[in-house]
């Protein structure tokens, strides 16, 4: 389980989705994320903060996520800080 914060721009910058707006942090699994997030999580530790470009193949591919309007094919920025990690 991991507690953090997030924005995701696509290549153009514009925001898609954010927990920042609302100061408050989400508790989640790291297998939620997509594979390139999660490979970014897997490089910073509690405390850490990364920004990384997600290729496509490794973020949402050809299908896309019309819940938060990435598009087929769509490479994405993300921001991420990592509040806490919990192992179970």
């Amino acid at each position: 389980t991991i507690v953090m914060n997030y924005r995701i721009n696509n290549v153009a910058g514009e925001k898609l989705d954010t927990t920042y707006h609302t100061k408050s942090k989400i508790r989640t699994t790291l297998n939620s994320f997509p594979k390139g997030v999660q490979e970014a999580i897997r490089l910073i530790g509690p405390g850490g903060h990364i920004m990384a470009w997600v290729p496509s193949a490794l973020a949402f591919s050809s299908a896309g996520c019309d819940s938060i309007g990435v598009k087929p094919n769509q490479m994405l920025f993300y921001e991420i800080k990592l509040h806490e990690i919990v192992r179970r």
